[in-house]
C-alpha cells in the first residue's frame, strides 16, 4: 500500500460522512501532521457518526414524545370554572352587559368628533369643571372681579352669575343647576359646552326667577337651589355670540 493511499471503513457507508472524512482527511495533510496521527483521527469520527447520529435521533424522539404529551393535555383538560368574583365571570351579567351599552358623556363627545380642548373639559369632575368653564367665560367676556360668593363677575356695572352645562351623552339636552334666587346677580349666563365651541345664552335674573319659576319651566332642586332644562328654558333665552352682543343684551337692563 502506498503511503498516500486511504482506507475507508466498511462503517462508511454514508455519502455525508464520507465527505467529513475527505475534508477532515485534506485539512489534517493541509496543517503537516503525521499522516498516522491523521488517520486515527479520521477513523475515530468515521465509528463515532453512527453513535452520535443515533444519540441526536434518540433525543429528538423523546422530545417529540414529550411534546405530544402536553398536547394531549392540554386538549383533554377542561378549563377550570372561573371564581364567583372574577371578570371572567362577573362579564357575562346582565347588568354589567347592560351597563356595557350606555355610551357615557365623554364617549358621546369623542364620537361627535369633538376637540381634544373639548374632550378634557368634559373628562372633569362636576365641581372642577364649573370652577374652569365659569373662569373661561369670564376672561373671554373680559368681566370685572365678581363682589361676593353670590355672582361670578361684573359686566359694565352689571352682575352676572354664570351657569356652564355639557350634553347628555347622546342627547341635544343639558341641565343647569344651583340657581340661588336670593343671591346678588342681575342676570345669568347659561353655557353649553359644544363640539368644537361654546354656546352661550343670557337671562335676566327678574324673568328666570320670576315668570319661569311660576311656569315651572324653573324647578326645585332641593337644598342646591334650582334648575331648569335646555330644551325648557331655550324660547326665552337670548343667545350671546360675542361682547358687542351681551353689551347690548344689559343695555336694557336700568342700573
Amino acid at each position: 500500500m502506498r503511503e498516500n493511499d486511504v482506507f475507508i471503513s466498511k462503517e462508511c457507508n454514508d455519502f455525508n460522512t464520507l465527505f467529513c472524512f475527505i475534508i477532515c482527511a485534506f485539512s489534517f495533510n493541509a496543517l503537516n501532521i503525521k499522516k498516522i496521527e491523521c488517520m486515527k483521527n479520521v477513523l475515530f469520527f468515521i465509528h463515532a457518526t453512527p453513535f452520535l447520529m443515533q444519540t441526536s435521533n434518540d433525543e429528538h424522539t423523546i422530545n417529540d414524545a414529550i411534546n405530544d404529551a402536553i398536547n394531549d393535555a392540554n386538549q383533554t383538560t377542561p378549563n377550570p370554572v372561573p371564581a364567583l368574583l372574577s371578570v371572567d365571570h362577573w362579564k357575562h351579567t346582565k347588568a354589567f352587559t347592560h351597563n356595557a351599552r350606555r355610551e357615557t358623556q365623554t364617549q358621546y363627545y369623542v364620537r361627535m368628533s369633538a376637540a381634544p380642548e373639548v374632550i378634557e373639559l368634559v373628562s372633569l369632575d362636576s365641581k372642577p369643571f364649573g370652577s374652569v368653564s365659569e373662569a373661561i367665560m369670564a376672561e373671554l367676556f373680559q368681566m370685572a372681579p365678581r363682589t361676593s360668593t353670590q355672582n361670578d363677575g361684573v359686566f359694565e356695572g352689571h352682575k352676572c352669575e354664570i351657569k356652564c352645562a355639557r350634553h347628555w351623552a347622546g342627547k341635544d339636552d343639558c341641565r343647569w343647576q344651583h340657581l340661588e334666587p336670593e343671591h346678588d346677580y342681575d342676570f345669568a349666563m347659561l353655557a353649553l359646552l359644544d363640539f368644537h365651541e361654546w354656546k352661550v345664552w343670557c337671562i335676566s335674573k327678574a324673568l328666570l326667577m320670576g315668570e319661569l319659576r311660576e311656569k315651572k319651566v324653573v324647578t326645585f332642586q332641593g337644598k342646591q337651589g334650582w334648575w331648569t332644562l335646555k330644551s325648557a328654558i331655550m324660547p326665552y333665552l337670548t343667545p350671546i355670540s360675542g361682547v358687542d352682543c351681551l353689551r347690548k343684551f344689559v343695555s336694557t337692563f336700568h342700573k
